[in-house]
């Protein structure tokens, strides 16, 4: 379990709660606590079931289009420092793309399972982890560990949202500790890039 954390960081950034909360509340502000619960409880269930889709066809994917390790750190080191430098310039949720099908199961599929809860970062996230597994081993147990913690936060986050919003210090407290998990997924990404380019020979220590 020694990338439990690592890995549970990286997940909580780009799969977690902290962006889902306000676009959860914008989307479902019009209706009742029952619509939000359902809703909650969907999204999470089709969020779970194209996580373990990406976990269990990643291999055969990269595999297919012979994507090598190295190309493929230096994509996810990219792809996770851009999402940081979103995080941290946010460009906000467009209004104009709410949808048109205001039901539980409209929201649910789209736009909370994807892309507001599954990102493309998350997605590629999940990828690059999966592959990692034949050199780190532990990985893919810290994978299904993190994924699972993060989307009960995420069903949590939902589903008690109409409370959350109540109480002034709740989100500041996810923020700050979203902070940290940030420098962490920053401090990830260049470590990515700096073994893929070290396992190019590109440079030494």
């Amino acid at each position: 379990m020694d990338h439990l954390h690592f890995v549970f960081a990286i997940f909580f950034m780009l799969i977690g709660p902290i962006k889902i909360l306000p676009v959860f509340l914008k989307l479902t502000k019009d209706h009742d606590h029952e619509f939000r619960s359902k809703t909650a409880l969907l999204a999470t269930a089709f969020a779970a079931v194209i996580c373990g889709f990406l976990i269990l066809t990643s291999q055969n994917t990269l595999a297919r289009y012979h994507i090598h390790r190295e190309s493929l750190m230096l994509a996810g080191g990219l792809v996770l420092l851009i999402s940081a430098l979103r995080t941290i310039f946010p460009a906000g949720y467009d209004e104009e793309r709410k949808p048109r099908v205001d039901t539980p199961l409209g929201l649910a599929i789209s736009p909370l399972a994807t892309p507001v809860i599954v990102t493309p970062a998350g997605i590629a996230a999940i990828m690059l982890f999966v592959s990692m597994e034949a050199r780190e081993p532990g990985m893919f147990a810290a994978i299904r560990i993190a994924l699972g913690l993060v989307l009960v936060l995420d069903f949590l986050i939902m589903y008690f949202a109409g409370a959350i919003a109540r109480l002034p210090w709740i989100m500041p407290l996810i923020w700050l500790f979203g902070s940290v998990m940030l420098v962490v997924q920053v401090a990830g990404a260049m470590d990515l890039i700096v073994k893929a380019l070290k396992s190019l020979g590109l440079f030494h220590d």
